[in-house]
């Protein structure tokens, strides 16, 4: 029926559980629809990383659809990547989980907030491809969206010779970590090492060293040192937030002298 209904322009089959079968079919009809503008697969509908596949074939060629939901779908992986890539080469697309794509791309927006929107790995992968075309921006919050590790390397790899963004909220909250712990936050250490631009940075709520809220979880300081040896040489950050991470006492020991030996740190928390 999608196939040949010229008068449907909005389709919504949220938590539906399609899963990748179903996915599959809705998705060959769509491929030469022109007419549908906006689709909702949002809420655990598509299968997984297998149904991501699927809806980036059909975003490969469909020319009608401007807005896309496919948030709180575990998508990852590769499914993750040719998603976004999907939607990056598809000019049509204005809005994609929530994520002001048609603003971005004219360079239009000086301050980007995806606070808690769950944008997921995918939508974090769309907007590390858009950071180049964005020369105004100054300021963006992810904080909140289960970046996990592979998000977190997608935003950070796009940020490493920026210099124009200013202040990067990426933090977790009470629930869990945001960038995927102390995994996550090695390759926010390897940006800080040689990015010039960022003046502020909040890293709080997102188990550094692999301890949760409740102290719980395998402790490790590989990812605080690395934070620690990246505030070393870098020279633009005046504040960074680490609270509510459980550092510990070897996670502080590995902070105080990196520390002491920048001086352009102005607020600490």
């Amino acid at each position: 029926m999608v196939g040949v209904n010229g008068a449907l322009t909005k389709l919504s089959l949220a938590h539906n559980r399609l899963e990748k079968e179903g996915t599959k079919a809705i998705c060959e009809a769509l491929k030469q629809n022109k007419t549908l503008k906006e689709l909702d697969l949002s809420g655990r509908a598509i299968g997984g990383e297998a149904g991501a596949k699927h809806v980036a074939d059909m975003l490969g060629v469909n020319g009608g659809l401007t807005r896309v939901d496919v948030r709180r779908n575990n998508i990852a992986g590769d499914g993750a990547a040719q998603l976004a890539a999907a939607v990056l080469g598809n000019l049509k697309i204005e809005m994609f989980n929530e994520i002001p794509i048609k603003e971005m791309r004219a360079n239009s927006l000086t301050e980007l907030d995806l606070k808690g929107k769950d944008v997921g790995v995918e939508g974090v992968m769309v907007v590390a491809g858009l950071i180049p075309v964005m020369g105004g921006l100054t300021k963006i919050s992810l904080a909140q969206n289960k970046l996990e590790e592979e998000g977190t390397k997608a935003i950070c790899e796009a940020l490493e010779q920026n210099k124009t963004l200013k202040e990067l909220d990426i933090s977790g909250n009470v629930y869990g970590s945001n960038i995927g712990g102390s995994a996550g936050v090695k390759h926010v250490a390897k940006m800080l090492g040689v990015n010039g631009g960022l003046t502020s940075l909040d890293l709080s709520s997102n188990q550094l060293c692999g301890l949760d809220r409740y102290g719980r979880g395998t402790y490790t300081a590989e990812g605080i040192t690395a934070i620690a040896d990246a505030l070393r040489v870098n020279g633009a950050l005046t504040n960074i937030d680490l609270s509510h991470n459980w550092l510990g006492a070897e996670g502080a020991a590995a902070l105080a002298p990196a520390l002491a030996a920048n001086g352009v740190l102005t607020k600490i928390k």
